[in-house]
């Protein structure tokens, strides 16, 4: 968590979703919190500050968050993401701040009690609220996620994936499996085995080929040449488990990224930064993979990358809990697949929960950049990152066909391609011309075929 957001929910007191406990807060005080968390609206529990709301720290931050995150896993049932992490609140002052999602399969139980809020406090729940946390749950339709994935066995599974999940949750996260040998076991402590059964997230994470059983997994990746769609650079339709999508997303992202050369001042060798601040792309594709809705048999995922902007679009919704402002601030976490999630985090790819797109609007503003947007549809949800201004460095090609080209004068692709006569390819000559329309020494009219670019008054340099 920013620096700025946890000291405006520490300056914002104690409430329904927050609370505060001195550094020596015994293991079970913060598990029974946890817990009500999970049965209520989810919440931020920040260990290291006074009875007066004075920060005072946490000796020892690291081990007492080691500690804590395998107590939590051990005693709160059912099993659930929640993140124990350390933050800085003054000058040599640590704390340690857990935070706790919405739980999905309440009721949730700590040491044999189940726990609630009560405005900010937490209280042993009554019969009565027990029993309509039961029947709630069993009013409401099984997750797709938990949903069991008939006719796949383990042996459909990337066996590697799932060791190396083993290896980067008991490395990453102190996690502990019951036996780390067997592989059934190690996908039932994850959720992912249920009554000897494999869920549809099983294969989802880990599945060596889940498209073939569901097509809505694949995901679109797209290269434009104007900021109006239309015709592209690079087009593609990957395929394959979670992880490797997200590798092979990211990776064509990074390919069509400009980057701009820059010196600092001091400094004899120029630096490079790309356009976009990738650790805010990747957490933009990595909370499309994990939110978005995998029942819709019409759904998908897409990136789409312009001259002017990267668009990142799943077939999620917002839970009605939550709105598009709200994924600018801080707000509770709400996971659409929280076994996807959990194993996400257990992977070292989620840092914390709820915090993604708070993170992704920090770095976006650290970059110099417009603030990346959310838009909600019935369709989906669409997250736009906006470029901004570049250095472009120009080619011997695109020099010399500006130096022909006088102000006003125009210039159709399949010309500028005739004159290379075979030196690019064809994909090269429409980069060529999409890089200096982005750069402001074209400017491109018409669409499709009817495609032309004019040489602007900018000077070439």
């Amino acid at each position: 968590m920013s620096d700025r957001l946890l000291k405006k929910l520490v300056e914002a007191g104690e409430s329904e979703t927050t609370e505060f406990k001195p550094a020596e807060v015994d293991p079970e005080s913060v598990s029974a919190t946890a817990c009500a968390f999970l049965n209520s609206h989810g919440g931020t529990l920040v260990i290291g500050i006074g009875e007066k709301g004075q920060v005072v720290g946490v000796p020892d931050a690291l081990e007492r968050a080691e500690s804590l995150r395998t107590f939590l896993r051990k005693v709160i049932s059912p099993k659930v993401l929640i993140s124990v992490n350390i933050d800085s609140l003054a000058k040599g002052a640590d704390v340690v701040t857990v935070e706790v999602p919405v739980g999905q399969d309440r009721p949730y139980v700590s040491a044999g009690t189940i726990f609630v809020r009560h405005g900010s406090e937490t209280r042993a729940a009554t019969a009565d609220v027990i029993r309509s946390m039961v029947q709630q749950q069993a009013l409401e339709a099984v997750r797709w996620e938990r949903g069991m994935a008939s006719g796949v066995e383990i042996s459909d599974l990337d066996s590697d994936e799932v060791e190396l999940t083993v290896t980067e949750a008991q490395q990453t996260r102190g996690y502990t499996f019951r036996d780390t040998k067997d592989v059934a076991e190690v996908l039932a402590d994850l959720s992912l085995l249920q009554q000897g059964r494999l869920t549809n997230a099983a294969t989802v994470l880990f599945g060596t080929a889940p498209s073939r059983r569901w097509p809505q997994t694949r995901i679109r990746v797209t290269a434009f040449s104007s900021d109006k769609g239309g015709d592209y650079l690079d087009d593609r339709v990957l395929e394959g488990h979670a992880f490797a999508l997200l590798e092979q997303a990211f990776s064509f992202v990074r390919q069509h990224v400009r980057i701009s050369a820059e010196f600092q001042p001091g400094q004899v060798e120029r630096s490079s930064r790309p356009e976009y601040p990738f650790e805010a792309l990747r957490e933009g594709i990595v909370n499309a993979i994990v939110h978005r809705d995998y029942s819709l048999a019409s759904g998908g995922m897409a990136v789409g990358i312009y001259p002017g902007r990267i668009e990142i679009w799943n077939s999620g919704h917002l839970p009605k809990e939550l709105s598009v402002s709200d994924l600018k601030r801080s707000h509770p976490s709400l996971p659409a697949n929280p076994d996807m999630a959990h194993v996400f985090y257990l992977r070292g790819v989620i840092e914390r929960i709820g915090r993604g797109t708070v993170k992704i609007v920090e770095q976006c503003k650290a970059a110099g950049l417009k603030p990346a947007e959310w838009k909600a549809a019935p369709s989906g949800i669409t997250l736009t990152f906006f470029g901004g201004q570049q250095e472009f460095r120009l080619n011997r090609r695109q020099r010399e066909l500006l130096q022909s080209l006088p102000e006003g004068a125009t210039i159709e692709p399949a010309e500028y391609y005739a004159r290379m006569d075979g030196i690019v390819s064809q994909r090269q000559a429409q980069r060529d011309l999409s890089t200096l329309a982005s750069g402001g020494w074209l400017r491109q009219e018409g669409e499709g075929p009817a495609t032309v670019y004019v040489r602007t008054a900018q000077p070439i340099e």
